[in-house]
């Protein structure tokens, strides 16, 4: 029993702070105090919001990912990346937060561009995709390691249908299998 009430305790705490985000990145984006607060209350009152306070990862990745992208939109990328790996821990589709950064990249060197063709400039702009390409790194590796470690634990003894695939994905085989 203890169990289910910590995990409830956890799915509508990490709502409450999901709905945090969304406003303050909703302020950054959109900076209209009223579209954030009628936005927050939408997101918290709506039909799928049941979700968000039952035993799933829905409101945790909700979390992970409005904190992501506010710190992102705030000029914190790190911090962003940190958010986005810890949004693709607890959702395999966290992976695509990859776009996030990749516009992020593109844009960066599109004003670069627009401001002159420099060695200066292009240095910058290596850098940039450099890092945006670690980032990507970064975010993707949750789900890598889920994967190896499926690999790991389920196809060295008794190999399960999945494991002799070209790319062997634990979660393709569970969705396909079990639900």
């Amino acid at each position: 029993m203890a169990l289910l009430f910590s995990g409830w305790l956890i799915s509508n705490a990490a709502f409450v702070v999901s709905a945090l985000f969304l406003y303050r990145l909703t302020r950054v984006v959109l900076q209209d105090d009223e579209m954030a607060r009628v936005s927050t209350l939408l997101y918290c009152f709506n039909p799928a919001s049941v979700f968000m306070s039952s035993l799933y990862t829905e409101s945790i990745f909700a979390m992970f990912t409005f904190g992501a992208l506010f710190y992102l939109y705030t000029s914190r990328e790190v911090i962003a990346v940190l958010f986005f790996m810890m949004a693709t821990s607890t959702r395999s589709n966290g992976i695509l937060a990859v776009g996030y950064i990749g516009w992020n990249v593109f844009l960066y060197i599109g004003k670069k561009y627009y401001s002159g063709i420099s060695v200066k400039n292009v240095i910058h702009s290596v850098m940039k995709t450099m890092m945006g390409i670690i980032y990507v790194a970064l975010i993707v590796s949750p789900y890598v390691g889920i994967q190896y470690y499926g690999y790991v634990l389920y196809c060295s003894d008794n190999p399960r249908p999945w494991c002799s695939k070209r790319i062997p994905s634990i979660y393709s085989f569970v969705q396909d299998f079990y639900w």
